[in-house]
């Protein structure tokens, strides 16, 4: 009957050495290759641990990552953002979420946002936890679109026609300057008007097609 307990026992602890080794896979893979970098800072941001992610994201082996300060991986000229938000963490221990420039090792500086919390450890006290995220398309993006405005903008505002913009139920959202120069008025004068108010000022206009404007507001 002992010999039968024992070998109960050894078969429950199989199990949950079993159990514990499957845990620790599945901690490998969602940490390890999570979509984004995960590190531990100390308080001074020294990097104490960091996931296969952060490493391949900052161009540098894990290996070297440990015990480096986390200043090294951000652009010079925002590591002030990082300071002032992680002093703030560490004094309101409320999480912090921002975006700053950081290094990949041989490339150029990328745009990364940088989710922060203050963790407890029975060890070593206070750490931050942050999450790291490539966030450059976002950026790219935004700075395409700007470039793609400011061209129009420049298109519209300098075209020799007569150029009006509005919206669905007719009123004038914006003007360039040859129809200003045309109707010989100040734009915040006319903005927000519809534009089948003026539209017998256009006419009155030399070479003006008035019926043309009119079928264009219908």
């Amino acid at each position: 009957a002992h010999r039968i307990e024992l070998e109960m026992q050894n078969d429950e602890l199989r199990r949950t050495r079993d159990d514990l080794e499957a845990a620790r896979e599945r901690y490998f893979d969602l940490y390890e290759n999570a979509p984004v970098g995960y590190c531990t800072l100390d308080g001074d941001g020294t990097i104490l641990q960091a996931n296969l992610t952060a490493a391949r994201l900052l161009g540098v082996p894990r290996a070297a990552l440990t015990g480096r300060g986390v200043n090294r991986a951000i652009l010079p000229a925002d590591r002030d953002i990082f300071h002032v938000h992680y002093l703030s963490l560490f004094e309101a221990r409320a999480p912090q979420a921002f975006e700053l420039r950081m290094v990949r090792a041989g490339e150029v500086p990328f745009w990364a946002r940088l989710e922060t919390c203050v963790v407890e450890d029975p060890g070593r006290g206070a750490l931050c936890r942050v999450a790291i995220s490539d966030v450059s398309d976002r950026y790219a993006a935004t700075a395409a679109t700007t470039r793609s405005e400011a061209r129009f903008r420049r298109l519209f505002d300098e075209s020799p026609a007569c150029l009006a913009l509005v919206d669905g139920d007719g009123m004038i959202q914006e003007l360039n300057q040859s129809m200003l120069e045309l109707l010989a008025m100040r734009k915040e004068d006319l903005m927000g008007l519809d534009f089948a108010q003026i539209a017998g000022w256009i006419g009155a206009r030399p070479g003006v097609d008035v019926d043309a404007f009119q079928r264009r507001l219908d």
